[in-house]
């Protein structure tokens, strides 16, 4: 019952859920040989709501591999301590006449509550995971009447460490590999970004 495949990608979904927001699904979950969680097929996408009844896609993974505590496994409530994304995506798609962009639509719970006031995620006491991001790629993109229009793409690597000062806090690096778009330049030159991210926001 521990090991069941369908009870751990229940688990992954809700662990991913509580960190990133949104709505997580997650094809297979096994464990490997070596102790980890395999997660394929990870998908996220924003919740929908009466101002956007439409989901919108933020991040996908062909598989996720999870190191995680064996007591929170045995109790029903998965707590990781290093993700690694191989050949993810991220997505980031603007609305412009709402002027939003879809990440933005992450925290957003039920009645415009944020995870802070609602008690879930970083802000309920959730230890955050270190995410590696192994040859990764960012999707830019447009909403135009209910369809995605792709207008540029790169690839990554990058990590997120949470910042010991404060749980909900994520410090991020990511290095660009090359850029792909009639829009920017494809000089191919290495481009490192690094910044914080709260994720109870």
């Amino acid at each position: 019952y521990v090991t069941n495949p369908t009870r751990l990608g229940r688990l992954a979904e809700t662990l991913l859920s509580n960190v990133f927001g949104g709505r997580v699904t997650v094809k297979h979950a096994h464990l490997s040989f070596s102790g980890t969680l395999l997660l394929s097929g990870v998908d996220l996408q924003t919740e929908t709501s009466p101002n956007s009844p439409q989901p919108m896609p933020v991040f996908s993974a062909n598989q996720i591999e999870a190191r995680f505590d064996w007591l929170s496994l045995l109790s029903g409530n998965l707590r990781a301590t290093q993700l690694i994304a191989v050949e993810a995506t991220l997505f980031l798609v603007e609305d412009a006449p709402a002027n939003r962009w879809n990440y933005e639509r992450l925290h957003a719970a039920p009645g415009g509550e944020s995870r802070a006031r609602t008690g879930t995620g970083a802000a309920r006491g959730l230890a955050l995971p270190v995410v590696i991001l192994r040859s990764a790629s960012i999707q830019w993109g447009e909403l135009h009447e209910g369809k995605i229009e792709t207008t540029g793409k790169t690839v990554v690597d990058g990590q997120l460490t949470p910042e010991p000062k404060d749980a909900a806090v994520y410090v991020f690096q990511v290095t660009r590999r090359g850029i792909e778009s009639p829009q920017m330049n494809n000089s191919g030159r290495a481009m490192q970004v690094n910044g914080t991210w709260d994720v109870s926001r």
